[in-house]
């Protein structure tokens, strides 16, 4: 195997822990209301302004924050690469995790986060 790959696969295993590891400082700050005491009106501002995430990136990192939330036992899968080859999370009713029916196919969402986080179908 070529060294720039074996150095690729170990970044990609840095990457997502992370990542898994800011989305947990996320759930602290969200939990804390830490970026209201700091002024900013929302975490999606916080991020923003704050930590200079893209507004996409801020929305796809409080989305993927919400899953982990929800979904604990997510973190440590995606740490490990547990997760598969997909990068997206599949969300039933475009609300997840409040969904009434996760099982309707029909109004499903994808979110990606970096390439690391997702749910599998």
């Amino acid at each position: 195997m070529h060294d720039i790959v074996k150095k690729l696969e170990t970044l990609a295993k840095v990457e997502r822990r992370i990542s898994v590891k800011i989305l947990r400082h996320l759930m602290e700050v969200e939990g804390g209301r830490i970026h209201l005491d700091m002024g900013y009106a929302s975490l999606f501002v916080f991020l923003t302004k704050h930590l200079k995430y893209s507004d996409g990136s801020a929305y796809r990192r409080i989305e993927a924050m919400k899953i982990l939330r929800d979904v604990p036992d997510l973190g440590q899968r995606i740490t490990v690469g547990a997760n598969g080859r997909s990068n997206q999370c599949y969300c039933s009713c475009g609300n997840f995790p409040h969904c009434e029916n996760k099982e309707d196919k029909k109004s499903r969402r994808k979110i990606s986060f970096g390439g690391a986080i997702f749910l599998e179908k």
